[in-house]
């Protein structure tokens, strides 16, 4: 049998990492229509596949009209996703946080369905129909709305049938509480109503999404008008609880007792004092008990000498250098920040310094995936928490 009747082989099918980082580039057209309206009020809009359902959450206040001043949350086939809520801790019900959850993991395919839910007390349950996966256009800008129909209803007016009653009073002068419903309504008010330039130019004002997200996370855990939560509670939420325990950190200036660490096994002269880091430094700021291992960085010069002192204890992790000699980590990076960055702000301890709390908590940020979307989250929580409360300019 010649080559040319060789039978041809299969050809080769991605694979799903690659479909999935696919999706994440894709464009996802969505319709979204309000339950319970006849005719139907409902928008379709096209947003990034990798878009975090926090952002998307921004995206239906804008596009259907909603003014953000009321609790939501998304449920994804009976699974919940909404905002960390600090007062809210039954492990066994509360709500996954929804800004760790990308639009193209929770609905893979067209066709896929979940339902948007805002205000609890009026319940505006929002149907969303994944219709299209599509490329993006080129010089395209995301997200943005393509159609819709009708005005969104106006906010606490008792949920959809009490939108309807609404539209019933105001359009009969003869009605009882017309008078009233008109002056609780302010302007006048077309329920056919819709403009779709109007909700491409507050996209295009709003500018970057995910940004102004993560700000309307923060302002319902903190309050827009400063902290009005304490610092530690609003970390927590912030981070789902996974990082912190114990008592907030002591204010600028207070005493903090050194923790008993000894270098001295290590039978090396270090030509500048090694910088605490990890857990031990999580211990000296009072927000955890301590752990068994103890992280340092050190100068370049340091991590030369040390390796040359103990050449079998090297180690590579992220493209970061380190010495490891029990209990001790000592690394040349952290994340590929060395000793004169994290140094800035650090506290002087003896024959130690100890990284300041921000530079700590950046690295902790920096240690979790991108998918987790905490590192803007402890940036902004710096300056929006940290510095106010702290004193800090």
């Amino acid at each position: 049998m010649t080559s040319s009747d060789a039978a041809p082989k299969p050809k080769a099918t991605p694979k799903a990492t690659s479909k999935a980082r696919s999706k994440a580039k894709s464009i996802y057209q969505l319709k979204i229509t309000l339950r319970g309206s006849k005719p139907p009020i409902w928008r379709r809009v096209q947003v990034p596949g990798s878009m975090t359902l926090d952002a998307l959450h921004v995206v239906i206040q804008i596009a259907m009209g909603w003014e953000d001043e009321h609790l939501h949350e998304f449920d994804v086939n009976g699974v919940p996703y909404a905002p960390p809520n600090p007062d809210y801790t039954d492990p066994f019900s509360a709500s996954l946080d929804e800004a760790r959850a990308r639009l193209h993991k929770i609905a893979p395919e067209e066709g896929a369905k979940f339902t948007y839910e805002y205000d609890f007390g009026d319940s505006w349950s929002h149907a969303i129909l994944v219709e299209k996966i599509l490329d993006p256009e080129p010089d395209t800008r995301y997200p943005r709305c393509v159609a819709g129909r009708l005005a969104c209803p106006p906010e606490d007016c008792g949920g959809i049938w009490g939108y309807y009653s609404l539209l019933d009073t105001l359009a009969d002068p003869k009605a009882p509480d017309h008078a009233e419903m008109v002056e609780w309504i302010g302007d006048p008010f077309d329920p056919t109503a819709f403009s779709l330039d109007e909700v491409n130019a507050e996209f295009e004002m709003l500018g970057d999404i995910a940004a102004a997200a993560r700000e309307r996370r923060l302002d319902s855990l903190l309050g827009s008008g400063g902290v009005s939560m304490p610092p530690m509670d609003a970390l927590n939420a912030l981070s789902g609880g996974m990082w912190f325990t114990g008592a907030a950190p002591a204010a600028p200036g207070a005493a903090n007792k050194p923790r008993e660490i000894s270098l001295d096994h290590l039978g090396y002269a270090f030509t500048a004092a090694p910088l605490l880091i990890g857990g031990a430094a999580m211990a000296w700021h009072d927000l955890s008990a301590p752990g068994k291992g103890v992280q340092f960085v050190v100068t370049g010069a340091d991590y030369e000498g040390l390796a040359t002192l103990h050449p079998k204890h090297l180690k590579e992790q992220r493209g970061d250098l380190g010495v490891m000699v029990e209990p001790f980590e000592l690394w040349a990076s952290v994340c590929r920040f060395d000793y004169d960055a994290l140094a800035i702000g650090a506290h002087d301890s003896g024959a130690y310094r100890v990284i300041s709390l921000e530079k700590l908590l950046l690295l902790t940020c920096l240690r979790l995936t991108e998918e987790q979307n905490a590192l803007v989250d402890m940036l902004l929580i710096s300056s929006r928490i940290l510095d106010q409360q702290y004193g800090k300019a």
